[in-house]
């Protein structure tokens, strides 16, 4: 159920330039003011850092992301798109119901997702746990 929100085609056209590894390492997605879009708060560009991206999700405030997430295993560098799922607790209630209603709505916008992951702290979301959950999907 995606209660009205409708996914802006800058979402879409911004996440596939990710995908096919043009331009970006991150985009990061959140509700418009009147609740009526999802649409592009920021992107990061091609050298960001896993670091840079995490810094950027508000402590107080959802979002979706997707990061172009790249870690090794050995000697072979793996890549997986991930969308993050960004609900923190200081958040207001509205916003995390609006936000988690569109949620299906947008993976289904989003062709190619490797892995989902919930956060709602930067401590669920470090990097050394990030890889142990998608290495094996």
């Amino acid at each position: 159920m995606s209660i009205g929100v409708q996914i802006s085609q800058e979402v879409i056209d911004i996440f596939q330039d990710l995908k096919n590894g043009d331009n970006y390492r991150f985009a990061i997605y959140k509700l418009s003011a009147d609740y009526q879009f999802m649409i592009v708060d920021t992107v990061g560009p091609l050298n960001a850092t896993y670091d840079e991206f995490i810094a950027k999700l508000p402590l107080n405030d959802c979002r979706f992301a997707v990061f172009n997430f790249e870690f090794k295993e050995g000697d072979i560098l793996r890549k997986k798109i991930l969308l993050f799922c960004w609900y923190p607790d200081t958040a207001k209630i509205k916003v995390k119901m609006i936000t988690a209603a569109v949620k299906d709505s947008l993976k289904r916008k989003l062709v190619g997702i490797n892995y989902e992951i919930g956060a709602t702290s930067p401590c669920e979301a470090e990097y050394d746990d990030i890889v142990e959950r998608v290495k094996y999907h």
